[in-house]
C-alpha cells in the first residue's frame, strides 16, 4: 500500500494566564486559567470538519498548583490534521483568534504555532509517477494500491514545492506508535526489488 496523498499537520500551544487566589477565602479575587482552557477545548473541537478531512485533537492539558488555589496558569497542546490546505487557513485564523477572545474574564490567552506541514496532494506529474510505480509492481508481481493517509512525512514538503512525490515503499507493517507495532520481515527484499525497478524506470 502506497501513499498518494497525506494530510497536512499543524500544532499549537495555548497558554492561559489568570489570577491566583484562595478558593475558599477569596474565590472572587481569582481568575481561573483552567476555566478558560475548558472553554477553549470545546471551541477548538468545534473547528473539526470530518467531511473535509479536518480533525482537531487537544492531546495534552495541564494547569494549576493545588485544589484550593484558583489556577493562574494552564496550557493545552492541539494537533490539527487537514486534507486541504485551505482548511488549514480556516483553522489557523480561528486558532489565532482565540488569543483575542475572553472566554473567562480576566484571563489572557497566548497562542503559539509550534509546527506546520502542508498537505500532500497529487498533481499531474505525480499521477504520471504513479503509473511508473504500477508498471514496476506488475513486473515484480507486487500488488500496488494507493491510499490517502492521515500522517505526514517528508514527502509533504517535497510535494509542496512541485516535486512529484510518493511514499510508503518500505516493508509491510502496521499498528504504528503502539506496543503491537510490527514489520513483516519477508516483505523487505521484495520492496527493495520494487524500489530498484522504479528507479531504473525513471
Amino acid at each position: 500500500m502506497k501513499g498518494r496523498s497525506r494530510k497536512g499537520m499543524a500544532r499549537y500551544r495555548l497558554n492561559f494566564s489568570g489570577v491566583a487566589a484562595h478558593s475558599g477565602n477569596d474565590p472572587d479575587k481569582g481568575r481561573s486559567a483552567i476555566n478558560a482552557l475548558a472553554y477553549s477545548v470545546i471551541a477548538v473541537a468545534n473547528l473539526a470538519d470530518p467531511a473535509q478531512g479536518t480533525t482537531v485533537n487537544t492531546g495534552v492539558i495541564s494547569g494549576g498548583d493545588a485544589a484550593n488555589i484558583v489556577p493562574d496558569h494552564a496550557e493545552m497542546i492541539v494537533d490539527v490534521r487537514f486534507q486541504l490546505n485551505a482548511e488549514f487557513e480556516r483553522v489557523n485564523m480561528a486558532m489565532k483568534a482565540l488569543a483575542h477572545s475572553e472566554t473567562e474574564p480576566g484571563v489572557t490567552t497566548q497562542v503559539t504555532q509550534q509546527a506546520y506541514t502542508p498537505a500532500m496532494t497529487p498533481d499531474a506529474k505525480t499521477e504520471a509517477l504513479m503509473q511508473i510505480v504500477e508498471q514496476a509492481g506488475q513486473t515484480e508481481d507486487i500488488e500496488i494500491s494507493w491510499q490517502a493517509v492521515g500522517g505526514g512525512s517528508d514527502a509533504n514538503h517535497t510535494a509542496a514545492v512541485g516535486t512529484p512525490s510518493l511514499d510508503g515503499f518500505g516493508p509491510i507493517g502496521a499498528n504504528f506508535h503502539s506496543p503491537s507495532e510490527y514489520m513483516e520481515l519477508n516483505s523487505i527484499e521484495p520492496r527493495i526489488r520494487l524500489l530498484k525497478r522504479i528507479i531504473q524506470s525513471l
